[in-house]
C-alpha cells in the first residue's frame, strides 16, 4: 500500500515462502557494508531477465478454478493502483465474461498507489458512479 519512495525488494526462499527476518537482515548488513564481498556471478551463472508471459497465463487459470460462477452480465469497475493487477485483473475478470471498466491500470515505475489503489478508496467510488458499474474492486500496488 506503499507510494513508490516506500517500495522495496521482497526476498523469498527456494520453497517460495517470504525469507525469516533474521536472513533479510544478514542481507542488509551484507549490502550495508563498507567493503563489498558480496559474490558476483559470470559466465553462464549470470542469468537474464525475461517476461514470463505463460506464468501469468497459469496463474490466471488458477484463480478462474477458484470460482464458481462467471461474472456475465455484471459490470466490474477495477482499480489496479497503477501495479501488480494492472495486466492481470482485467483479463482475469474478461474471461469470467465480466463487462470491465478498470482505472489505475496504466504503471509507468513511479505512479503504483498514487492516488488510486485500496488506500485511495474515493477514487473507485468516483469510477464506479461515473461508469455505472455494479461493483468496484480495488487492489495495492503489490498485490498482497
Amino acid at each position: 500500500h506503499n507510494p513508490v519512495d516506500d517500495n522495496g525488494i521482497k526476498f523469498f526462499g527456494s520453497d517460495g515462502f517470504k525469507l525469516s527476518d533474521d536472513q533479510e537482515e544478514e542481507i542488509e548488513q551484507l549490502l550495508d557494508t563498507a567493503e563489498d564481498t558480496l559474490p558476483r556471478p559470470s559466465g553462464e551463472r549470470l542469468g537474464t531477465v525475461s517476461d514470463y508471459f505463460e506464468g501469468k497465463q497459469k496463474y490466471i487459470q488458477y484463480l478462474k478454478q477458484t470460482i464458481e460462477n462467471d461474472f456475465n452480465g455484471y459490470h466490474i469497475a477495477l482499480d489496479c493502483a497503477n501495479g501488480a493487477t494492472s495486466g492481470l485483473a482485467t483479463h482475469l475478470f474478461a474471461d469470467l465474461d465480466a463487462d470491465i471498466s478498470s482505472m489505475g491500470a496504466s504503471p509507468n515505475g513511479l505512479n503504483i498507489n498514487d492516488g488510486v489503489g485500496s488506500t485511495h478508496p474515493e477514487a473507485l467510488a468516483a469510477f464506479v458512479l461515473d461508469k455505472k458499474a455494479d461493483v468496484g474492486l480495488a487492489f495495492d500496488g503489490d498485490f498482497d
